[in-house]
């Protein structure tokens, strides 16, 4: 596809988990794949959430969100079988916080659709991270999902560590399919060692 044929108004895809963060005070949407969808949006550009949420209240009130802030819902999928993502949230003595993810929860169940494949190949950016990709079907879905992109699409891999929903093979694939990959400090060097990259700047591995 040459650049004359890029949309005018760029299409900025958050692929992976869709799931509501449960705090002691209340639950918040979110998902970093489907906020970097919803600031994309903000920005001005058409953000779309590719997503799966379950059949049940917690996933229409998912979608009502995200249509009450302008974002494109036809890219998130509905699970008959699998409930929506959650994740308890806690803080610890020290203020930081603690996650408990569920599993088998519709995210772990990406399907490939006509639809999604007509998507991908619209899109102009895409954002995706590890954690989507903990659940084989997942993984297979968005591993099409970047295979079936125009040449053009930039890949924005944010690297999530959580737990142990990660291995260097997943890591590895993912920043294939990256021209950007996004990590805090504390991932990074972990991040390099799990692909067995060792640090060759001296002024970055002491800091």
């Amino acid at each position: 596809m040459s650049a004359s044929s890029i949309p005018p108004f760029p299409v900025v895809v958050g692929l992976g988990e869709l799931l509501w963060d449960l705090f002691p005070a209340g639950k918040q949407l979110g998902g970093a794949p489907a906020n970097f969808a919803y600031i994309t949006t903000m920005l001005g550009d058409r953000g779309i959430v590719a997503s799966r949420v379950g059949d049940d209240k917690l996933g229409q009130e998912a979608l009502w969100h995200l249509e009450s802030s302008g974002l494109d819902v036809r890219g998130v999928q509905r699970d008959p079988v699998h409930p929506t993502g959650t994740v308890k949230v806690t803080v610890d003595s020290k203020g930081q916080p603690e996650y408990e993810i569920a599993e088998n929860v519709a995210w772990d169940f990406l399907e490939f659709s006509e639809d999604w494949i007509s998507l991908a190949r619209s899109t102009s950016a895409i954002c995706f991270g590890s954690l989507a990709q903990r659940n084989p079907v997942s993984r297979a879905t968005i591993l099409a999902f970047l295979a079936a992109l125009p040449s053009f699409a930039i890949g924005i891999f944010d690297v999530n560590l959580r737990q142990s929903y990660f291995t260097p093979e997943i890591l590895r694939d993912s920043a294939r399919h990256a021209k950007v990959i996004k990590l805090n400090r504390e991932e990074f060097p972990r991040f390099l060692d799990l692909l067995q990259c060792p640090l060759k700047n001296s002024a970055a591995s002491s800091e």
